[in-house]
């Protein structure tokens, strides 16, 4: 399964990388591969919750905002998107 994570500022994408997940339904596999994308794209990782994974998995996306990083972000959001394979 893959996972597309996008930043967008002013509704608009800023950046984009599509990755590989082991398996998407298992925590620890969709945090190391969001922490991976991250330092691919060069941008700090979120803090990603428990509540935060299980939203990710029932709707296959999430928004997360610049209050979910510790360190200051140049967008205004990030998304997270479960791509299903057909």
């Amino acid at each position: 399964m893959r996972i597309w994570l996008k930043t967008i500022v002013d509704e608009k994408l800023t950046r984009s990388t599509i990755c590989t997940c082991p398996d998407a339904y298992d925590e620890d596999s969709v945090f190391s591969t969001l922490r991976q994308m991250c330092n691919d794209l060069d941008i700090p990782t979120p803090l990603f919750s428990r509540t935060n994974y299980f939203n990710f998995v029932t709707f296959n996306s999430i928004r997360l905002k610049k209050s979910d990083f510790v360190e200051s972000v140049d967008f205004d959001v990030m998304e997270l998107e479960i791509v299903l394979d057909e």
